[in-house]
């Protein structure tokens, strides 16, 4: 053991690290970690939209294609030279039509896309709003307050998320379960 150095009592040690780490560290810290959740539901949200807008076309397209197809066969017939085989076809095109369109009546892909759209821009906002906050912090505001604000913010946020839901291959990709 070198006798140059000497040993410091632990007291002084935490009294020295109190005084250098004051509070405001330590909600500087929890802004940033609101900032990293707040683009992870940010990231989500546009990734969900992205793939409801996919769906959205896919089923459109579909309904589209189904009704023009049903009906030019319907009215592609006449009385003469109607057989059981063209009704047979006009029944199952008709069916395909009804199911696809029920389809995009139940997922409604294009109000999930308004919703995910909104609360995107929601979180940009709140994580613009954080990161100018970090940016001018000073020691005479009071960053507990702040933070405060925020949080309450985000959780407002996360509560419209979770009605609305997120895809759980995002919740994993984001990092948000």
């Amino acid at each position: 053991m070198d006798s140059d150095k000497e040993i410091i009592p632990q007291e002084i040690i935490t009294e020295v690290i109190t005084e250098i780490t004051p509070i405001t560290n330590n909600y500087e810290f929890k802004l940033n970690e609101l900032k990293e959740k707040c683009k992870n539901y940010k990231q989500a949200h546009s990734y969900c939209k992205s793939v409801h807008f996919m769906y959205d076309k896919i089923i459109k397209i579909a309904t589209l294609f189904l009704s023009t197809t049903t009906t030019y066969f319907i009215s592609s017939h006449n009385e003469e030279n109607l057989n059981a085989e063209d009704l047979d076809i006009d029944k199952k095109l008709t069916f395909a039509t009804t199911i696809v369109s029920g389809m995009n009546a139940i997922f409604n892909f294009s109000e999930k896309i308004e919703i995910h759209k909104s609360l995107n821009s929601d979180y940009l906002k709140l994580l613009n709003e954080i990161d100018l906050s970090i940016n001018t912090l000073n020691n005479n505001e009071n960053i507990k307050d702040i933070y405060d604000k925020y949080y309450t913010r985000f959780n407002l946020l996360n509560e419209k998320t979770t009605n609305i839901g997120l895809i759980r291959y995002t919740k994993t990709k984001y990092n948000i379960i």
